[in-house]
């Protein structure tokens, strides 16, 4: 590093829940942090199933125009994001195609990560609420999904984005993403 040229990551305060890189603090989430968020991101697999949720729609419409649409549907490419209409803005990441294997890549989650960074210096976003990508239902690691967030935060530009709060799977999962966050930041002294 230069001198004069300021870290990417460092401390905030004497707090080593957060690790700030760029402008932004990544931290754990707190539950019902989705409230305070300007955006959310969802995973989802490639045929959109994931996220698909239980609840059952009664489509009116002819048989035939119902099929064609079945036949005609196309798989999304790993790697994207789709926008929802709404408040908080939510984002869509296919992270996931089960008919791959593995079912879930390092690349894809890198460039959905890129993507949801560009929407977010697009649309302004101050605040993002974000899972920890690919450990849910891609068995990727606590730790190599943190250190994608964290190259993805540091390669981007951050426009008036702040706040990454990430969301983990369960309470095991979150204590280890602080352990990680404590680390990273230890690092950064």
């Amino acid at each position: 590093m230069s001198e004069g040229e300021r870290p990417k990551l460092r401390v905030v305060g004497s707090r080593k829940d957060r690790v700030v890189i760029g402008p932004v603090r990544l931290s754990l989430a707190p539950h019902g942090a989705a409230h305070s968020c300007d955006a959310v991101v969802l995973e989802e697999d490639t045929w959109q199933v994931v996220a698909a949720g239980p609840e059952m729609s009664i489509r009116i419409e002819h048989p035939i125009r119902f099929w064609t649409d079945v036949i005609n549907a196309k798989p999304l490419t790993p790697g994207t994001v789709l926008l929802r209409k709404g408040w908080p803005l939510t984002m869509v990441a296919v992270v996931y195609d089960f008919g791959a294997e593995p079912c879930c890549r390092s690349r894809w989650i890198a460039a959905a990560l890129a993507e949801i960074l560009r929407i977010c210096r697009e649309r302004h976003v101050s605040a993002l609420l974000l899972p920890l990508p690919g450990v849910r239902h891609g068995r990727l690691s606590l730790r190599k999904s943190f250190r994608l967030v964290v190259r993805a935060l540091e390669e981007a530009q951050h426009g008036e984005l702040r706040q990454v709060l990430l969301a983990c799977p369960s309470e095991e999962a979150e204590e280890k993403v602080r352990q990680l966050i404590a680390a990273k930041a230890a690092a950064c002294q």
